[in-house]
């Protein structure tokens, strides 16, 4: 019988193009959260507040006065949330947009950022339920859009590099073959 080989990609994009991809991409979400923050509720606070109300469960009982004002504990916490999470998406799409070579706008832009919300959809009643009241998925979705095209864009635009996937094992080590003169 034949065995089974993993097939990598012949090439992928750099890790730097992941980074630059999720920080160009949190910038885009960003600016979406802070405009439905702002044409929603008159408050650009209000979608960092919530941010930081995953890890923070009392954030999700504060008034929607409070969680309209600037909080300066929260607002740390919300860019390390967002910081962290934003560069690891762009790791991740560094890897996966390779195997997405056709489409890696429609696969960054669209459908991982519906599965992702999906996914917090499902789970946030578990995470934090008393968020789930301020949250407006359809705002949400969108900036997860953002997020996806801008950072999607950034990493396939990015000049591929080889992955040395069909070299011999030697060269891939970087070992030299001794041999007989």
């Amino acid at each position: 019988g034949r065995e089974a080989r993993v097939m990598l990609p012949a090439s992928m994009h750099p890790y730097r193009a992941g980074l630059g991809g999720g920080l160009a991409g949190g910038v885009g979400m960003a600016a979406v959260a802070v405009g439905w923050g702002v044409a929603r509720h008159g408050s650009a606070w209000l979608p960092i507040n919530l941010l930081a109300g995953v890890f923070v469960p009392s954030v999700g009982q504060q008034s929607m006065e409070t969680l309209s004002g600037f909080q300066p504990g929260l607002f740390a916490l919300a860019c390390g949330i967002h910081l962290v999470t934003c560069l690891f998406v762009g790791l991740l799409y560094t890897v996966t947009l390779p195997m997405m070579p056709h489409r890696p706008l429609l696969m960054g832009g669209v459908l991982g950022p519906a599965l992702w919300t999906g996914m917090l959809y499902a789970s946030i009643g578990i995470v934090n339920p008393a968020l789930e009241r301020f949250i407006s998925w359809p705002w949400f979705f969108a900036s997860q859009v953002a997020f996806g095209l801008v950072c999607g864009r950034v990493v396939a635009r990015a000049r591929r590099i080889d992955t040395m996937t069909g070299l011999p094992l030697e060269e891939r080590l970087g070992v030299e073959r001794g041999g007989r003169a």
